[in-house]
């Protein structure tokens, strides 16, 4: 089996990623190397179609959470994003998908050293989200 490890990949939409794509991409990369990005309100906005988010989860990917582009959305909000994926999938529980989109979005793009975490050292953003997910206030 050959596998590349210098790189991250983030493999983006997954609309139809199913078991056989996600056990030939592990036989392409090293699994450390694989970010599997999910873009659930651009998927609904070009094809009606999410990816299935169970089967990601379950196989425990490193999944990311993205916004795309305004070419392929309505906004660019993550809170957005996330509402999406809650209310599609509300099995999955609020703290992965937070994870998501703070530590495994700073590791896919390797920049982790600075952001996505709560530790000495890094400058995180902080913002203040209302228990219903639909209200923000940026803090930092």
């Amino acid at each position: 089996m050959r596998t590349l490890q210098s790189t991250q990949n983030i493999l983006v939409h997954n609309v139809v990623t199913d078991n056989n794509d996600i056990d030939f991409g592990f036989e392409q990369f090293s699994a450390a190397s694989l970010y599997w990005c999910l873009c659930p309100n651009a998927n609904l906005y070009i094809g009606q179609k999410l990816p299935d988010i169970n089967l990601l989860f379950n196989r425990n990917l490193q999944l990311v959470v993205g916004t795309d582009s305004l070419a392929s959305n309505t906004q660019l909000s993550l809170i957005s994003e996330i509402n999406s994926i809650r209310s599609h999938f509300p099995n999955i529980p609020d703290a992965d998908i937070l994870q998501w989109v703070t530590i495994n979005g700073a590791k896919a793009l390797q920049i982790d050293a600075q952001l996505g975490s709560f530790e000495p050292g890094k400058t995180p953003g902080l913002t203040l989200i209302s228990e219903s997910w639909n209200e923000t206030v940026r803090i930092m």
